[in-house]
This record gives structure tokens, C-alpha cells and sequence, in this order.
């Protein structure tokens, strides 16, 4: 066994058990890559300790995070099957993949950025989790691949994220945009359900879009697996058009995407910037119009210098 106490830092390159099982106590920081033997394992963060670095076990690993900790994952980690995965009111982050064998509690905080925390059980519990979504390739309807974004895994069951106060929030990195009704897997139930949905309204740091989480049995993606959880995005560009012209200029952006067409996507970042000024979106969106003698805009581009130009004309105040 291994304990640090508070306020102490183990730095290591590695730490490695001896083939048995192991217990580590850790009060203060580790920042290491830990591999474990088979057997039952054990693993605590106690309050306000650290870990930094990849766990990877033979065996099972009982791991909690507790109140005021934070466990940084920064390598590919894989356990063995058994045991759970408690945070009680720290933090877990994900900077690799994680793939725990047991049974995953959530009472405090767990942040995948883009990716994947595989779980055999998904027990539920009244915590936070926090994914990132991030645009990766054009798109449109014809390619449901072009974004990341962090998820769930459960290979033993459906999700849970019914726990009173359970809260689920979604970072929109920078220059990334969602067609209206793109539908992300963000929970993959290993049976037909069912799973268990959020009570509260889904989070997120977007002006333009917005997010749904729905059950795989009403996905326009499967529509049969009950056992996976979905979340819908809802673009507002279908809404913030303050005339019939504008709004349906905004409904065909809204459902376009980007497409693979530069321009377009030029156009759509734009818009973007602007979605949380109403005003500024309708100014944008009217210069899609046809002008009065009924002539068409002539030029993609055109709008997209106009648009520039109502972007410098908001930033300047």
C-alpha cells in the first residue's frame, strides 16, 4: 500500500504495483501514471488531494474522487472488471480516454471534454457532467460524423442521469456550428433501455444553439434503442427572424449547416458571432433578401462583406 499525506507531492514517472492488489491513499498530489495488478484494487482521493496521470489495472480499482479533489486522466486508462468509480464531490476530468470495469456514481463533477468514459454500470447520482463539442469536418445532413464531442459508454446496462439535481452542461468550442435536429450519442446504453433522462433543462455556453436530451427510442437516428440517450440540438436561427422573409432565410441556414462551402461557412461563423443580438442577426439575414425589383442577391460574398460590415458596425458600439 501507499499513502500520501496532505500537503506532500509524489512525483513519478511511473508507479507500478507488485502483481497483488494495492490500496493507495492519496491525501495530497500525485502526479504519476499508475499501473495496477490484478485483484481488487483501491484507489482514494481523499478531500483536496490531486491526481495527475493515466490508471491502468489488471484487476478491479475501487476509485473515488472525494469533496475538493481533482483526478486529471491524461493518458489512455483502461481496469480490469469490478469494483466502482465514486466521485463524491470532486472532479474528474478526462484529457484521454477512460475505460473503468465497475460500477460509476457521479456526486460531484465529470468533465469528458471530447472523450469517451466507459463504464460497465452507470449507477447515476446528483452530479455534473460536462462534455466539450467541437466541428471537425463540413456538415450537413449527409455527415453525422462531423463533430466531437465527449460521451458515455455503458456496457452493461442504460443511462442514468435521473438523480434529483443531476445537471448536464455542453461547451461549444470556438467556430463550431450545428444544423437544426443534429443528434449526438452522448450516453450508448448496452441494452434496449430503458434509460433514464435529465429532469433539468440541458446547460450550455452557446447564443445560438441549444440543447434536448432524448431517449434513443425517439431519435430520428435510431428510433429503437431505448437505452441510449441523445442530445437534440436546436438552432435558433429557426426562431430569431423577426419578419416571414428573415425567419425563413434563418430556417435554411438553420438546416444547412456548412456543407463543405467555404463561403457558406464563412457566413454561418458570422452569423454566429452575432446571435446574441437579435438586431444584428435580422440585419444580417435581410441582406439574403431579394432586393425591391425583385432581383436576387447577386453574390454569395456580397452578403458575406455586408455581413462584415454589420459585425464591425455591433463591435464598434
Amino acid at each position: 500500500s501507499l499513502s500520501i499525506a496532505a500537503g506532500k507531492t509524489l512525483e513519478s514517472s511511473l508507479i507500478t504495483g507488485d502483481g497483488a492488489a494495492q490500496t493507495l491513499l492519496n491525501s495530497g498530489n500525485i502526479n504519476s501514471n499508475i499501473n495496477l495488478g490484478g485483484g481488487a484494487n483501491v484507489f482514494n482521493n481523499m478531500a483536496g488531494s490531486t491526481f495527475t496521470g493515466s490508471l491502468n489495472a489488471s484487476g478491479s480499482v475501487d476509485m473515488t474522487v472525494g469533496a475538493g479533489a481533482i483526478a486529471t486522466i491524461t493518458g489512455t486508462s483502461v481496469t480490469g472488471a469490478g469494483g466502482f468509480l465514486t466521485i463524491t464531490g470532486g472532479l474528474l476530468t478526462l484529457d484521454a480516454n477512460f475505460s473503468h470495469g465497475g460500477v460509476f456514481t457521479n456526486n460531484g463533477v465529470v468533465n469528458m471534454n471530447l472523450n469517451t468514459l466507459t463504464v460497465a454500470t452507470h449507477a447515476g447520482g446528483t452530479g455534473l457532467y460536462e462534455i466539450d463539442v467541437l466541428q471537425t469536418a463540413a456538415f450537413d445532413v449527409g455527415n453525422v460524423n462531423a463533430h466531437l464531442f465527449g460521451k458515455m459508454v455503458v456496457t452493461g446496462g442504460a443511462a442514468n442521469f435521473g438523480g434529483v439535481g443531476t445537471s448536464f452542461d455542453v461547451n461549444v468550442l470556438d467556430d463550431t456550428i450545428m444544423a437544426h435536429g443534429t443528434e449526438m450519442l452522448v450516453a450508448s446504453g448496452s441494452t434496449v433501455g430503458p434509460a433514464t433522462l435529465l429532469t433539468e433543462d440541458v446547460t450550455d455556453n452557446s447564443a445560438l444553439l441549444d440543447f434536448e436530451m432524448i431517449s434513443g427510442a425517439t431519435s430520428v437516428t435510431t428510433g429503437d434503442d431505448a437505452g441510449d440517450v441523445y442530445l437534440r440540438v436546436f438552432n435558433n436561427l429557426t426562431v430569431l427572424g423577426n419578419t416571414d422573409n428573415n425567419d425563413a432565410v434563418g430556417d435554411v441556414l438553420a438546416l444547412l449547416g456548412t456543407a463543405g462551402d467555404a463561403t457558406l461557412d464563412t457566413i454561418q461563423l458570422l452569423i454566429s458571432d452575432l446571435a446574441g443580438d437579435p438586431a444584428a442577426v435580422n440585419a444580417a439575414l435581410d441582406i439574403l433578401l431579394p432586393t425591391v425589383d425583385g432581383a436576387a442577391v447577386t453574390t454569395v460574398m456580397a452578403f458575406t462583406n455586408d455581413t462584415l460590415d454589420v459585425v464591425d458596425h455591433q463591435l464598434a458600439g
